[in-house]
């Protein structure tokens, strides 16, 4: 696009309402593009406010998520990311548990 407008420009024959031909065309292309994220950052806006007012921590972050996912079980992209991310997390957890279950080493004295 830049090109095109840099070229309409140097030939002379670029004009406002040229200019605002060719950003239409690709503000559209933005918001086609951007459109399925909107929803995943809405997401994830909404898990971040409720940890963070409510000072979840451990499983409490966990059942969160897993509450969430579920509340969007009719969004696929969301809900993947989610339970991508409590796969993740998940087994992070699950290792400091186990540590602590068989070794007896606390998670304050993981490194």
């Amino acid at each position: 696009m830049v090109a095109q407008l840099k070229h309409q420009f140097r030939i002379g024959r670029l004009s406002i309402h040229g200019l605002w031909f060719y950003c239409q065309i690709h503000i559209c292309c933005l918001f086609t593009y951007l459109q399925p994220m909107m929803g995943s950052m809405q997401a994830l806006s909404t898990v971040i406010k409720k940890a963070s007012a409510s000072n979840f921590v451990g499983s409490a972050v966990l059942n969160l998520l897993q509450s969430q996912a579920k509340i969007m079980a009719g969004n696929y992209l969301v809900r993947s990311l989610l339970e991508k991310m409590i796969e993740s997390i998940n087994s992070t957890y699950l290792g400091i548990l186990e540590r602590w279950v068989y070794e007896g080493v606390s998670f304050r004295s993981c490194p």
